[in-house]
Protein backbone atom coordinates (compact mmCIF):
# COMPACT_ATOMS: atom_id res chain seq x y z
CA UNK A 1 0.00 0.00 0.00
CA UNK A 2 2.73 2.40 0.53
CA UNK A 3 4.15 1.68 -2.52
CA UNK A 4 1.16 2.26 -4.46
CA UNK A 5 0.55 5.85 -2.42
CA UNK A 6 4.11 6.57 -3.38
CA UNK A 7 3.71 5.97 -7.10
CA UNK A 8 0.19 8.11 -7.06
CA UNK A 9 1.63 10.90 -5.81
CA UNK A 10 5.27 11.25 -7.98
CA UNK A 11 2.22 10.90 -10.76
CA UNK A 12 0.02 13.53 -9.62
CA UNK A 13 2.84 15.85 -9.29
CA UNK A 14 4.10 14.77 -12.80
CA UNK A 15 0.99 15.76 -13.99
CA UNK A 16 0.83 19.35 -12.88
CA UNK A 17 4.47 20.59 -12.98
CA UNK A 18 6.05 21.34 -16.27
CA UNK A 19 9.40 21.22 -17.64
CA UNK A 20 11.90 22.90 -19.77
CA UNK A 21 15.47 24.24 -20.22
CA UNK A 22 16.35 26.51 -17.36
CA UNK A 23 12.43 26.83 -15.90
CA UNK A 24 9.60 24.90 -14.02
CA UNK A 25 5.86 25.28 -14.20
CA UNK A 26 3.52 24.00 -11.11
CA UNK A 27 0.35 24.53 -12.40
CA UNK A 28 -1.55 23.84 -9.33
CA UNK A 29 0.35 27.36 -7.41
CA UNK A 30 0.62 29.11 -10.82
CA UNK A 31 4.39 29.33 -9.76
CA UNK A 32 7.05 29.90 -12.71
CA UNK A 33 10.61 29.30 -11.45
CA UNK A 34 13.17 30.45 -13.41
CA UNK A 35 16.72 28.98 -12.99
CA UNK A 36 18.60 30.35 -16.28
CA UNK A 37 19.20 33.44 -18.39
CA UNK A 38 17.59 31.24 -21.04
CA UNK A 39 15.23 30.39 -19.08
CA UNK A 40 13.30 33.86 -18.65
CA UNK A 41 12.37 34.05 -21.93
CA UNK A 42 12.03 30.64 -23.89
CA UNK A 43 9.59 29.54 -21.08
CA UNK A 44 7.19 31.41 -23.45
CA UNK A 45 7.97 29.24 -26.16
CA UNK A 46 8.64 25.50 -24.73
CA UNK A 47 4.84 26.20 -22.96
CA UNK A 48 3.43 24.68 -26.13
CA UNK A 49 -0.16 24.15 -25.27
CA UNK A 50 0.70 22.91 -22.04
CA UNK A 51 -0.55 26.42 -20.12
CA UNK A 52 -1.48 29.58 -20.85
CA UNK A 53 0.96 32.96 -20.52
CA UNK A 54 -1.81 34.30 -18.21
CA UNK A 55 -1.62 31.29 -15.73
CA UNK A 56 1.77 32.38 -14.06
CA UNK A 57 0.81 34.32 -11.36
CA UNK A 58 4.33 33.84 -9.09
CA UNK A 59 7.62 33.77 -10.42
CA UNK A 60 10.22 32.85 -8.59
CA UNK A 61 13.90 33.46 -9.83
CA UNK A 62 16.92 31.43 -8.77
CA UNK A 63 20.40 33.57 -7.55
CA UNK A 64 21.97 31.48 -11.19
CA UNK A 65 19.75 34.21 -12.93
CA UNK A 66 21.97 37.37 -13.99
CA UNK A 67 19.93 38.49 -16.92
CA UNK A 68 15.85 39.17 -17.29
CA UNK A 69 15.27 38.74 -21.11
CA UNK A 70 12.86 41.64 -22.86
CA UNK A 71 9.71 40.92 -22.13
CA UNK A 72 10.50 38.09 -19.96
CA UNK A 73 6.86 38.19 -17.97
CA UNK A 74 4.69 40.52 -19.85
CA UNK A 75 1.18 39.96 -19.90
CA UNK A 76 0.97 37.66 -17.13
CA UNK A 77 -0.98 37.31 -13.69
CA UNK A 78 1.70 37.89 -11.63
CA UNK A 79 1.06 39.96 -8.62
CA UNK A 80 4.71 40.06 -7.06
CA UNK A 81 8.19 38.97 -7.84
CA UNK A 82 11.15 39.57 -6.30
CA UNK A 83 14.87 40.32 -8.04
CA UNK A 84 17.96 38.39 -6.71
CA UNK A 85 21.48 39.79 -6.01
CA UNK A 86 22.97 38.19 -8.57
CA UNK A 87 20.49 40.10 -11.28
CA UNK A 88 22.63 42.63 -13.62
CA UNK A 89 20.79 43.54 -16.52
CA UNK A 90 16.75 43.32 -17.12
CA UNK A 91 15.23 43.65 -20.69
CA UNK A 92 13.34 46.26 -21.95
CA UNK A 93 9.31 45.52 -21.46
CA UNK A 94 9.81 42.63 -19.17
CA UNK A 95 6.88 43.33 -16.87
CA UNK A 96 4.47 44.99 -19.38
CA UNK A 97 1.00 45.14 -18.98
CA UNK A 98 1.16 42.69 -15.54
CA UNK A 99 -2.17 44.32 -14.09
CA UNK A 100 -2.25 42.53 -11.42
CA UNK A 101 1.85 43.08 -10.37
CA UNK A 102 1.39 44.93 -7.08
CA UNK A 103 5.28 45.21 -5.78
CA UNK A 104 8.36 44.80 -7.14
CA UNK A 105 11.11 43.52 -4.95
CA UNK A 106 14.70 44.17 -5.34
CA UNK A 107 16.72 41.91 -2.75
CA UNK A 108 19.23 44.62 -0.81
CA UNK A 109 22.55 43.44 -1.62
CA UNK A 110 21.56 43.85 -5.43
CA UNK A 111 24.65 46.12 -6.86
CA UNK A 112 22.37 47.22 -10.02
CA UNK A 113 18.93 47.51 -8.81
CA UNK A 114 16.37 48.71 -6.00
CA UNK A 115 13.27 49.26 -4.82
CA UNK A 116 11.20 52.26 -3.23
CA UNK A 117 8.02 50.94 -2.02
CA UNK A 118 7.77 48.21 -4.61
CA UNK A 119 8.59 50.35 -7.33
CA UNK A 120 11.46 49.66 -9.49
CA UNK A 121 14.60 51.61 -9.66
CA UNK A 122 18.04 51.31 -11.22
CA UNK A 123 20.28 51.25 -7.64
CA UNK A 124 21.30 54.87 -7.05
CA UNK A 125 16.98 55.40 -7.81
CA UNK A 126 18.23 57.88 -10.59
CA UNK A 127 16.21 56.20 -13.61
CA UNK A 128 12.15 54.92 -12.74
CA UNK A 129 12.12 51.33 -14.49
CA UNK A 130 8.46 50.06 -13.73
CA UNK A 131 5.97 51.48 -11.39
CA UNK A 132 3.42 47.94 -10.91
CA UNK A 133 0.53 47.96 -12.97
CA UNK A 134 -1.40 46.36 -10.50
CA UNK A 135 -0.87 48.88 -7.63
CA UNK A 136 -4.12 49.92 -5.82
CA UNK A 137 -2.96 53.97 -4.74
CA UNK A 138 -4.12 56.66 -7.55
CA UNK A 139 -1.71 59.23 -7.14
CA UNK A 140 2.19 58.82 -7.14
CA UNK A 141 4.94 61.54 -6.49
CA UNK A 142 8.35 60.17 -8.22
CA UNK A 143 11.49 60.79 -5.81
CA UNK A 144 13.53 63.96 -6.24
CA UNK A 145 16.48 61.60 -7.13
CA UNK A 146 15.31 60.67 -10.32
CA UNK A 147 16.39 62.20 -13.19
CA UNK A 148 14.96 59.79 -15.86
CA UNK A 149 11.54 58.49 -16.63
CA UNK A 150 12.06 54.95 -18.26
CA UNK A 151 10.24 53.52 -21.56
CA UNK A 152 6.94 51.81 -20.35
CA UNK A 153 7.58 52.85 -16.82
CA UNK A 154 4.08 54.06 -16.47
CA UNK A 155 2.19 52.27 -18.97
CA UNK A 156 -0.98 50.17 -17.86
CA UNK A 157 -1.24 51.71 -14.41
CA UNK A 158 -4.15 52.56 -12.22
CA UNK A 159 -3.01 56.07 -11.54
CA UNK A 160 -4.73 59.56 -11.72
CA UNK A 161 -2.06 61.59 -10.89
CA UNK A 162 1.54 61.69 -11.19
CA UNK A 163 3.93 64.59 -9.77
CA UNK A 164 7.21 64.64 -11.74
CA UNK A 165 9.98 66.49 -9.51
CA UNK A 166 12.58 69.24 -11.47
CA UNK A 167 14.81 66.65 -11.51
CA UNK A 168 13.63 64.75 -14.33
CA UNK A 169 15.16 65.44 -17.31
CA UNK A 170 14.11 62.80 -19.81
CA UNK A 171 10.98 60.39 -20.46
CA UNK A 172 11.11 57.46 -22.24
CA UNK A 173 8.93 56.00 -25.08
CA UNK A 174 5.87 54.66 -24.10
CA UNK A 175 6.46 56.01 -20.52
CA UNK A 176 2.38 57.04 -19.97
CA UNK A 177 1.07 54.62 -22.89
CA UNK A 178 -2.71 52.68 -22.44
CA UNK A 179 -2.78 55.46 -18.71
CA UNK A 180 -6.83 55.55 -19.62
CA UNK A 181 -7.26 56.26 -15.93
CA UNK A 182 -4.63 59.12 -15.59
CA UNK A 183 -6.23 62.48 -15.26
CA UNK A 184 -3.56 64.68 -14.02
CA UNK A 185 0.47 65.42 -14.96
CA UNK A 186 2.61 67.79 -12.24
CA UNK A 187 5.80 68.55 -14.24
CA UNK A 188 7.71 70.96 -11.36
CA UNK A 189 10.94 72.49 -13.92
CA UNK A 190 10.83 75.39 -15.26
CA UNK A 191 12.27 73.23 -18.51
CA UNK A 192 10.31 70.48 -19.96
CA UNK A 193 12.18 67.35 -19.97
CA UNK A 194 12.75 65.80 -23.48
CA UNK A 195 10.40 63.10 -24.50
CA UNK A 196 11.13 60.08 -26.70
CA UNK A 197 8.41 59.01 -29.13
CA UNK A 198 5.07 57.47 -28.08
CA UNK A 199 5.05 58.60 -24.62
CA UNK A 200 1.36 59.12 -24.39
CA UNK A 201 0.27 56.64 -26.93
CA UNK A 202 -3.35 55.56 -26.27
CA UNK A 203 -3.34 57.37 -22.46
CA UNK A 204 -6.48 59.30 -21.54
CA UNK A 205 -7.02 62.31 -24.59
CA UNK A 206 -8.15 64.64 -21.31
CA UNK A 207 -5.37 64.67 -18.95
CA UNK A 208 -4.67 68.18 -17.30
CA UNK A 209 -0.71 69.39 -17.45
CA UNK A 210 0.26 71.51 -14.50
CA UNK A 211 3.42 73.64 -14.60
CA UNK A 212 5.20 76.17 -12.89
CA UNK A 213 4.49 79.68 -13.27
CA UNK A 214 5.96 81.06 -16.93
CA UNK A 215 6.64 77.84 -17.92
CA UNK A 216 3.54 77.33 -19.88
CA UNK A 217 5.44 78.64 -23.03
CA UNK A 218 7.53 76.10 -23.41
CA UNK A 219 5.40 73.13 -22.61
CA UNK A 220 3.33 74.00 -25.22
CA UNK A 221 5.95 73.77 -27.73
CA UNK A 222 6.09 70.04 -26.81
CA UNK A 223 4.45 68.03 -29.39
CA UNK A 224 3.63 65.45 -27.38
CA UNK A 225 1.93 67.56 -24.83
CA UNK A 226 -0.53 69.62 -27.71
CA UNK A 227 -3.80 67.67 -27.24
CA UNK A 228 -3.44 68.30 -23.19
CA UNK A 229 -4.97 71.29 -20.99
CA UNK A 230 -1.66 73.51 -20.00
CA UNK A 231 -2.48 75.34 -16.36
CA UNK A 232 0.07 76.97 -14.63
CA UNK A 233 0.14 75.98 -10.83
CA UNK A 234 -1.72 78.09 -8.35
CA UNK A 235 0.13 80.10 -6.05
CA UNK A 236 -0.46 80.50 -2.12
CA UNK A 237 0.44 83.88 -2.45
CA UNK A 238 -1.85 86.59 -0.13
CA UNK A 239 -3.66 89.13 -2.42
CA UNK A 240 -4.99 92.07 -0.23
CA UNK A 241 -7.32 93.46 -2.97
CA UNK A 242 -10.67 94.91 -1.95
CA UNK A 243 -10.10 92.87 1.43
CA UNK A 244 -12.15 94.34 4.22
CA UNK A 245 -13.02 92.12 7.17
CA UNK A 246 -15.42 94.50 8.24
CA UNK A 247 -17.48 93.53 4.81
CA UNK A 248 -17.76 89.65 6.34
CA UNK A 249 -21.86 88.65 7.49
CA UNK A 250 -23.36 92.02 6.02
CA UNK A 251 -27.07 91.63 6.27
CA UNK A 252 -29.36 90.13 8.87
CA UNK A 253 -31.61 87.31 7.18
CA UNK A 254 -30.52 83.73 7.18
CA UNK A 255 -28.10 82.75 4.02
CA UNK A 256 -30.33 79.78 3.90
CA UNK A 257 -32.72 80.90 1.99
CA UNK A 258 -29.63 81.64 -0.85
CA UNK A 259 -27.45 79.00 -0.63
CA UNK A 260 -26.15 77.82 -4.30
CA UNK A 261 -24.32 74.36 -4.79
CA UNK A 262 -21.14 74.64 -7.17
CA UNK A 263 -19.75 71.84 -9.02
CA UNK A 264 -16.54 69.54 -8.73
CA UNK A 265 -13.63 69.65 -10.73
CA UNK A 266 -13.65 71.25 -13.95
CA UNK A 267 -17.48 71.27 -13.19
CA UNK A 268 -19.62 74.46 -13.60
CA UNK A 269 -22.72 73.57 -12.06
CA UNK A 270 -24.28 75.76 -10.62
CA UNK A 271 -28.19 76.36 -9.82
CA UNK A 272 -30.51 79.06 -8.43
CA UNK A 273 -32.12 78.78 -5.36
CA UNK A 274 -36.04 78.46 -4.74
CA UNK A 275 -36.47 81.90 -5.12
CA UNK A 276 -34.93 82.76 -8.05
CA UNK A 277 -32.66 85.25 -6.53
CA UNK A 278 -29.40 84.59 -7.58
CA UNK A 279 -27.39 81.92 -9.82
CA UNK A 280 -23.68 81.02 -9.13
CA UNK A 281 -21.55 78.32 -10.57
CA UNK A 282 -18.54 76.91 -9.60
CA UNK A 283 -15.52 74.66 -9.24
CA UNK A 284 -12.38 73.35 -7.99
CA UNK A 285 -9.40 73.13 -9.90
CA UNK A 286 -7.95 70.42 -8.37
CA UNK A 287 -9.37 68.25 -5.43
CA UNK A 288 -8.06 65.87 -3.37
CA UNK A 289 -5.68 67.53 -1.51
CA UNK A 290 -2.64 65.11 -0.47
CA UNK A 291 -1.44 66.38 3.02
CA UNK A 292 1.85 67.59 3.19
CA UNK A 293 2.00 68.02 -1.16
CA UNK A 294 2.12 71.98 -0.31
CA UNK A 295 -0.36 71.95 -3.43
CA UNK A 296 -3.36 74.40 -2.17
CA UNK A 297 -6.52 73.64 -3.43
CA UNK A 298 -8.14 75.94 -5.67
CA UNK A 299 -11.87 76.79 -6.00
CA UNK A 300 -13.01 79.51 -8.74
CA UNK A 301 -17.29 80.73 -8.71
CA UNK A 302 -18.14 82.56 -10.72
CA UNK A 303 -19.12 85.98 -8.88
CA UNK A 304 -17.94 89.14 -9.23
CA UNK A 305 -14.82 89.34 -6.68
CA UNK A 306 -16.19 92.83 -5.45
CA UNK A 307 -19.19 90.99 -3.60
CA UNK A 308 -16.93 88.50 -2.15
CA UNK A 309 -17.10 88.46 1.44
CA UNK A 310 -16.42 85.07 3.12
CA UNK A 311 -15.21 81.35 3.17
CA UNK A 312 -16.31 78.88 5.50
CA UNK A 313 -15.00 74.97 6.09
CA UNK A 314 -17.82 73.00 8.10
CA UNK A 315 -19.82 75.69 9.17
CA UNK A 316 -16.65 77.44 10.44
CA UNK A 317 -14.85 80.98 9.71
CA UNK A 318 -11.35 81.08 7.86
CA UNK A 319 -9.23 83.82 8.56
CA UNK A 320 -7.96 85.69 5.13
CA UNK A 321 -3.79 85.67 4.81
CA UNK A 322 -4.06 82.54 7.44
CA UNK A 323 -6.50 79.75 6.04
CA UNK A 324 -6.69 81.47 2.70
CA UNK A 325 -6.67 84.07 -0.12
CA UNK A 326 -8.70 84.90 -2.30
CA UNK A 327 -8.58 87.12 -5.46
CA UNK A 328 -10.39 88.61 -8.69
CA UNK A 329 -10.91 85.96 -11.99
CA UNK A 330 -14.01 85.85 -11.28
CA UNK A 331 -13.82 84.73 -7.11
CA UNK A 332 -10.40 82.58 -6.76
CA UNK A 333 -10.25 80.80 -3.30
CA UNK A 334 -7.10 79.60 -3.05
CA UNK A 335 -6.97 77.07 0.44
CA UNK A 336 -3.31 76.84 1.72
CA UNK A 337 -1.48 74.06 2.49
CA UNK A 338 -0.66 74.85 5.93
CA UNK A 339 -4.40 75.25 6.76
CA UNK A 340 -5.07 72.29 4.78
CA UNK A 341 -2.87 70.24 6.70
CA UNK A 342 -4.49 70.58 9.81
CA UNK A 343 -8.14 69.27 8.59
CA UNK A 344 -8.73 65.34 8.95
CA UNK A 345 -8.56 63.12 6.53
CA UNK A 346 -12.41 62.83 4.35
CA UNK A 347 -14.73 65.03 3.01
CA UNK A 348 -15.24 68.24 3.71
CA UNK A 349 -17.78 71.25 2.48
CA UNK A 350 -16.49 74.72 1.79
CA UNK A 351 -19.09 77.25 1.77
CA UNK A 352 -17.73 80.90 -0.18
CA UNK A 353 -20.39 83.65 0.88
CA UNK A 354 -21.28 86.68 -1.01
CA UNK A 355 -23.21 90.08 -0.49
CA UNK A 356 -27.10 89.81 -0.65
CA UNK A 357 -26.77 86.75 1.20
CA UNK A 358 -25.79 84.61 -1.84
CA UNK A 359 -23.58 81.28 -1.11
CA UNK A 360 -21.87 79.29 -3.49
CA UNK A 361 -20.94 75.19 -1.89
CA UNK A 362 -18.67 72.43 -2.87
CA UNK A 363 -17.42 69.57 -1.68
CA UNK A 364 -13.81 68.53 -1.57
CA UNK A 365 -11.03 66.01 0.56
CA UNK A 366 -7.92 65.00 2.46
CA UNK A 367 -5.95 62.37 1.62
CA UNK A 368 -3.39 60.88 3.85
CA UNK A 369 0.25 61.16 1.89
CA UNK A 370 0.24 57.22 2.18
CA UNK A 371 3.70 57.41 3.92
CA UNK A 372 2.78 53.82 5.31
CA UNK A 373 5.02 51.82 2.04
CA UNK A 374 8.15 54.30 2.90
CA UNK A 375 8.28 53.35 6.57
CA UNK A 376 11.35 51.39 6.12
CA UNK A 377 13.73 53.94 5.49
CA UNK A 378 16.96 51.78 4.47
CA UNK A 379 15.20 50.35 1.14
CA UNK A 380 15.16 54.35 0.07
CA UNK A 381 18.43 54.47 -1.42
CA UNK A 382 19.46 57.42 0.24
CA UNK A 383 16.16 59.50 -0.10
CA UNK A 384 14.84 61.37 2.36
CA UNK A 385 10.95 61.59 1.55
CA UNK A 386 8.91 60.58 -1.32
CA UNK A 387 6.61 63.42 -1.72
CA UNK A 388 8.29 66.39 -4.19
CA UNK A 389 7.91 69.51 -2.72
CA UNK A 390 6.77 72.11 -5.47
CA UNK A 391 9.30 74.28 -7.03
CA UNK A 392 10.22 77.54 -4.43
CA UNK A 393 8.88 79.65 -7.02
CA UNK A 394 6.04 81.13 -6.32
CA UNK A 395 3.09 79.74 -8.08
CA UNK A 396 -0.03 80.54 -9.37
CA UNK A 397 -3.08 79.50 -10.87
CA UNK A 398 -3.96 80.51 -14.98
CA UNK A 399 -7.14 83.23 -14.70
CA UNK A 400 -10.03 81.44 -16.70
Amino acid sequence: MAIFISIFTALNVSAETFYGNGWSFNSETGTLTVESNQGTIIWKNERMNRFEVSDVTTVIIENSVTEISMQAFSWTSIATITIPASVTNIGDLAFSNCTNLTSITVAPANNNFSDIGGVLFNKDATELIKYPGGKARTRYTIPRSVTSIGRDSFAYVNLTSVIIPKSVASIGNSAFANTTNLLTITFNSQTPPTFDIYVFYQSNSEITIYVPIGAMEEYEKVGQLSNFTIHELPAPAIHDDDDDDNNNNRGGNSVRDTIISGGGIGGAAGSVNSSGKTEISGHFENDPYIKHSQIPLVYIADKNFADFREVRINGRRLTKGTHYTAQSGSTIITLLPEYLDTLDEGEHELSVHFSGLAVVKASFTVEDAEYAEYDDVSTLAGIEEEIDLIDDTQLKIELL
